[in-house]
């Protein structure tokens, strides 16, 4: 009875002595809890495995266009050499194009306070010529163009527009040219706001 006892004694001993080594187990003896292991420890930098993941495909906030003080113009000597005589060229009414456009699209303001600097137009090349010798119902078939860059803050940005126009043979029109200024004026709006211009619906053989 002694021996056997002895050995349930041992057995035991042993039994508490694997577990406490282990150091990971649960043991219960008997109804009773000898010893309950600690859950392995996270490493700081190790992110547990419920967090969420990062998010992706983010688009990151579009930067605002600066909004500018004033634009200016100015035409080259030799610039209006290639204009139709029957179809002048007026500096005036393609900066008051320009400053309309630019003004739609929140990208001059005069009156703010906050705008700051100022864009100079520069063109260098005005050209209006017949497209056609014919007439159609009393409208030329001219094709105009005009070549500039804007200049801002150190930067120089290209602006080539030409748009097709039909000027009545019997005159009279205030701004036959108006559409050329128009285009030019979008376009310079495109550069300055960064944005890809469309084509000329008037010509299939734009080029930007």
């Amino acid at each position: 009875m002694v021996f056997v006892m002895r050995l349930t004694r041992l057995w035991l001993l042993s039994l508490v002595g694997v577990a406490l080594l282990a150091g990971c187990a649960r043991v219960v003896v008997f109804g009773h809890v000898v010893n309950e292991g600690t859950a392995p420890e996270v490493a700081q930098n190790e992110a547990p495995a419920s967090a969420p993941a990062a998010a992706t495909g983010q688009i990151a906030a579009a930067v605002p266009a600066t909004v500018l003080k004033s634009v200016t113009l100015k035409v080259a000597p030799l610039a209006t050499d290639d204009v139709a005589s029957d179809t002048p060229f007026v500096p005036e009414l393609l900066l008051e194009a320009i400053r309309t456009e630019l003004r739609s699209r929140k990208l001059l303001d005069e009156n703010n306070p906050q705008a700051t600097g100022t864009a100079e137009v520069q063109i260098a090349t005005a050209s209006v010529k017949p497209s056609s010798n014919a007439v159609v119902f009393g409208y030329k078939m001219m094709a105009g163009t005009l070549i500039g860059d804007i200049q801002l803050s150190g930067t120089s940005l290209h602006v080539l527009a030409e748009t097709k126009l039909t000027i009545s043979v019997k005159g009279g029109k205030k701004d036959p040219l108006d559409p050329l200024y128009r285009r030019f004026a979008e376009l310079t709006a495109d550069r300055l706001a960064g944005i890809e211009s469309k084509p000329d619906p008037s010509s299939s053989n734009q080029r930007f």
